[in-house]
Parts: C-alpha cells; sequence; structure tokens
C-alpha cells in the first residue's frame, strides 16, 4: 500500500466523523481521549484518523528534510503514527493536576509538599494549544529518534571502513562509498565472517578489536540542533476565517564519532565472563581457546592496545576479501 493509499484509508476511517476537518486540534485530541477512556474502540480509531491526517504535512516536512535516510514515504507514515502513541501515551494536557501517566492511564497525581494536587500548567482549558504543542514536540523528537537508530545501523554497517588518522581520530565514513558496500548489508554476518577469519589466522586481538567497535559501545555520540520554520493554515474559532501561522520546532540531529577510547576501555573489561558466556557462543570458540585469547588481551597495556586498533583498522581497508565481503 503506498503513501496516498494509506492517506485513503484514513480518510475513510475520519469520515465517521462527520466533517473532522472543521474540528480543532483540541477536538480531535480530546475526542481521542475521550473516546479511549468509553472504551469505544470505533470513535477511537476515527479520532485517531482524523489525527494522523491533521498532521499529515509532517510526513511531506521529513520526506524534504530527512533525505539523508533514504526512506520511503511509507516509512515516515510510521514516524507519524509513533510519534502520537507518544504523545497519549503521556497525554499531558488531558488532567487538570499534574499527573504520572502510563499507556494513557493515569496512574497518581504529583503532590506538594504539603500533600495537595500541583495544577497542570499545560491543562488544555488553561492552554487551548498545548495537545498541539505535545503532538508536535514528539514529532521532533521522533525524527530525533529516527535518526539515531539509523545511524546506530550505519555505524554497524559501516564500521569496517572506518579508519583512523595519526592522532588516533575517526576521519569519516567515507571509505564505504569507496567500498562500494550496500546498505542492506548484513552486518552481523559480516562481523562474524571476518572475526572468525581473524581467528584462523591467529590474530584474535584483531578479532577482539572489530567485535568491539561492531557490537560495543565505541562510539561518541555527536548532538546537534537547529530551528526550523514552517507555516501552517488554521481555522480562527471566534472568526471561522482561515489563518496562516508560522511554527517553530527545534530538530536533533545526531551523528557518531568512533572512538579509540571507549573501544580500549571496552578491552580493559573483558574477563572470563565476557569470553565465556558472549564471545564463545557467538563465534564458536572453544573455552580454553577462549582463556589462551584472555591471557594474551591481559598482557597489553593501553599504548599497544591503541596501536593494535590503529593497525587493525588499516588492515582492514586494505584486505581485498574484507572489501569483496561488503560488497555482496
Amino acid at each position: 500500500m503506498d503513501i496516498k493509499e494509506i492517506q485513503l484509508a484514513f480518510v475513510r476511517e475520519a469520515a465517521g466523523l462527520g466533517d473532522y476537518n472543521l474540528m480543532t486540534k483540541l477536538e480531535l485530541a480530546n475526542g481521542y481521549c475521550q473516546a479511549e477512556e468509553d472504551h469505544d474502540e470505533m470513535k477511537r480509531s476515527q479520532y485517531w484518523a482524523a489525527l494522523m491526517l491533521r498532521y499529515w504535512y509532517k510526513i511531506y516536512e521529513w520526506i524534504q528534510n530527512s533525505k539523508s535516510c533514504k526512506l520511503q514515504p511509507e516509512d515516515f507514515v510510521e514516524w507519524l503514527h509513533n510519534s502520537l502513541y507518544d504523545a497519549f501515551y503521556y497525554r499531558s494536557w488531558w488532567w487538570e493536576y499534574k499527573a504520572v501517566v502510563q499507556h494513557g492511564k493515569l496512574i497518581e497525581y504529583e503532590l506538594d509538599e504539603n500533600g495537595n494536587k500541583i495544577p497542570n500548567p499545560v491543562y488544555w482549558k488553561t492552554d487551548p494549544n498545548a495537545a498541539d504543542k505535545s503532538i508536535n514536540y514528539f514529532c521532533a523528537a521522533r525524527r530525533g529518534k529516527e535518526y539515531q537508530a539509523l545511524n546506530k545501523q550505519k555505524r554497524k554497517t559501516n564500521v569496517l571502513t572506518y579508519s583512523l588518522d595519526a592522532n588516533m581520530e575517526a576521519v569519516g565514513d567515507s571509505a564505504l562509498e569507496e567500498a562500494g558496500a550496500v546498505e542492506e548489508i548484513d552486518h552481523t554476518n559480516v562481523v562474524q565472517y571476518i572475526v572468525q577469519k581473524f581467528l584462523s589466522q591467529g590474530r584474535s586481538i584483531e578479532a577482539l578489536i572489530l567485535d568491539g567497535i561492531a557490537n560495543h559501545d565505541a562510539f561518541k555520540e555527536n548532538k546537534t540542533s537547529h530551528i526550523e520554520t514552517d507555516t501552517e493554515e488554521v481555522i480562527n474559532e471566534d472568526t471561522g476565517e482561515v489563518e496562516t501561522i508560522e511554527t517553530q520546532e527545534k530538530i536533533y540531529d545526531y551523528d557518531y564519532t568512533f572512538d579509540p577510547r571507549r573501544l580500549v576501555k571496552h578491552l580493559n573489561t573483558i574477563n572470563q565472563d565476557f569470553m565465556k558466556d558472549y564471545f564463545s557462543e557467538e563465534y564458536g570458540v572453544s573455552l580454553d581457546d577462549c582463556m589462551e585469547i584472555l591471557n594474551k588481551l591481559h598482557k597489553l597495556n593501553n599504548t599497544k592496545l591503541y596501536n593494535y586498533i590503529k593497525k587493525t583498522l588499516i588492515n582492514i581497508r586494505q584486505d581485498s576479501d574484507i572489501l569483496s565481503c561488503l560488497q555482496k
């Protein structure tokens, strides 16, 4: 089902509300909350469809400003769905008092030091735009989460093509293009193949290094933000006229830099349990061989580990067999 067919399906579902286009975002959001409290699944589904349509413009925003993700339009529909789910998980505008909420259910009200309920500063009767602000917040947060997840997968996929300069700082992932690697590569199989290749050649420390880069916390997260401005047409509830308003949202961008210090920290924490419970099971290494590798690792100081890391990454990039498996 393509994005147009999905949109039409929501239109058909939302039509059960009547002229939902004349309903405000707050009416739709509160209607969904009330339908859920009333256990009216039909109305709940109709309000959800109407809300998806009301925020449908977000999908086209994401398509335009998230091109680096290289996703299909249908994927951004899922982003919107998840954004609304997150907003209604907390529904911060729905209660008159500050509340502890899980899955849209009130757990308890927060109390001040005197045991009194605390007024909710974003209660919908106090702030008619509270629901819209919440949904926009979670839309922005969703984009950040998706970027983080995609970058995490990307760093695993591209891990074999990272290299270091003389100061042990990362130079980026341009090597992926040089290697001709495809995004759909199964990184787990590639890592297992190369780790086992290193092990068969007696390069056990290099095997641990590669596993550490691909599967453990060897990357530093860099978070930046920027403000994106957009315009939206809304209906003035008092005059009934269409007005154009300007909205701004804070967008978070994430990228990851290989950090050899994190990798060395990981290597220094490797112990018998790690080798027995993880490395042996993951790569089919006997327990005796695991202990031999561990003993070899413990004889290396940090300086030698840094040199091993640099040497390993250089060797990976110069190994035609490794590069060819990336191209499969």
